[in-house]
């Protein structure tokens, strides 16, 4: 699906998943190699919902502003 994203406009993937978390197809690691294969960039910013804080917000908000096209977050 990372092609189609390119295709498509997207630049940048930020994954929110943790490492371990259930459900995940992929590692972090081997997810990211795949998105920057298609042409990516590719940030990992973990985040537990139920302890977010303000400096994961910064770090997903500099990569947003960063990123010189569309962002898909997951």
């Amino acid at each position: 699906h990372f092609v189609q994203f390119r295709s498509e406009g997207v630049r940048l993937v930020i994954n929110l998943r943790r490492d371990g978390e259930a459900n995940q197809p992929l590692d972090p690691m081997a997810e990211g190699e795949l998105v920057r294969r298609a042409g990516l960039d590719y940030v990992h910013i973990p985040v537990d919902p139920k302890s977010l804080d303000a400096a994961q917000v910064d770090a997903v908000a500099k990569a947003m502003s960063a990123s010189p096209g569309p962002v898909l977050v997951h």
